[in-house]
């Protein structure tokens, strides 16, 4: 018996992590498909103190094209490149207002390619369903991404006129809010 031992405890640890594995195998199989979906999306990721980096964000454009597109002088030449490398996201998140029947809290940000192109942006007008009261709403704030904050009970088509030093007409983003 005393043979066996060395290996018992040897074999100690890993059985407990495959029993923990099996017992979370839902939890532990979100967490990686997150990863996954992170990864896949071009987000960075460190894990550690060693601080390993997995699926940097790729570069999708250059700084020349950004430069090829936005002229000197306040002009700008590609009105195609633009409407490519601007990108309205979402978040959105259950929040039950019981006063106001609303259940989700949803953020809405845009974002361009460069930071070139980003300091261009003057202000964003969203426009919302037909269904809210104030249908337009404006956002200067460059900080936060030129962030929106509602509250919806329903999915919805989510425009914004986004509004760049140079051009007269705005660029036109849709994105589709669900949660």
């Amino acid at each position: 018996m005393k043979d066996w031992i060395p290996f018992l405890q040897a074999l100690i640890w890993p059985v407990f992590i495959g029993v923990m594995l099996l017992f979370f195998r839902s939890a532990v199989a979100d967490v990686l498909l997150a990863i996954k979906r992170r990864i896949e999306a071009g987000a960075e990721m460190v894990l550690g103190p060693a601080g390993i980096t997995l699926g940097s964000a790729p570069v999708l454009k250059s700084e020349e094209t950004t430069k090829n597109a936005l002229s000197p002088g306040d002009k700008v030449v590609d009105r195609s490149y633009l409407s490519a490398a601007l990108y309205m996201v979402h978040n959105a998140k259950f929040n039950k207002l019981v006063s106001e029947g609303k259940d989700y809290e949803i953020t809405v940000r845009v974002y361009a390619e460069t930071a070139e192109l980003e300091d261009r942006i003057e202000r964003i007008e969203y426009h919302l369903h037909r269904s809210y009261h104030r249908r337009i709403r404006e956002s200067r704030d460059k900080e936060n991404a030129f962030q929106l904050t509602l509250y919806a009970w329903g999915q919805f088509n989510l425009k914004a006129h986004v509004y760049i030093k140079g051009i007269e007409e705005p660029v036109v983003l849709w994105r589709f809010l669900n949660f």
